[in-house]
């Protein structure tokens, strides 16, 4: 509308319009990306199908921080993915014993590193 308004001189949409106009057309485009994350995270969730020849290394990940969530759900999220997160290791006792989609939460200590380590996962 602001751009015909510009040819045609005698339409003058008011600044309000506009406004409310580019507020509609960007919470449109904010919707439909939300909404095809939210689809693309839905279909690609790994789901170990019974009887499924392809075997998934798990793996510990270090530090259950953003950046660890972030891997364990990209993990999680691509199947085309090697890797499965089996648990966290990390130092804040506030979150050891919780789970971050659904990764449990272990402390570090000598225990847990060795039991990692002589692959009894």
């Amino acid at each position: 509308m602001f751009v015909l308004g510009r040819f045609i001189q005698n339409i003058n949409p008011g600044a309000a319009y506009i406004s409310i106009t580019n507020t509609f057309i960007l919470l449109a485009t904010l919707s439909s990306r939300f909404s095809y994350q939210i689809i693309y995270a839905k279909r690609n969730t790994y789901k170990e199908a019974s009887g499924s020849k392809t075997k998934k290394k798990k793996v510990a990940i270090i530090g259950a921080g953003n950046v660890g969530a972030a891997l364990a759900s990209e993990l999680q999220r691509n199947p085309k993915s090697n890797y499965v997160p089996y648990c966290f290791i990390d130092k804040d006792k506030n979150k050891i014993g919780n789970s971050i989609n659904g990764v449990i939460i272990y402390p570090e200590s000598e225990k847990i590193l060795n039991h990692l380590k002589n692959g009894a996962v």
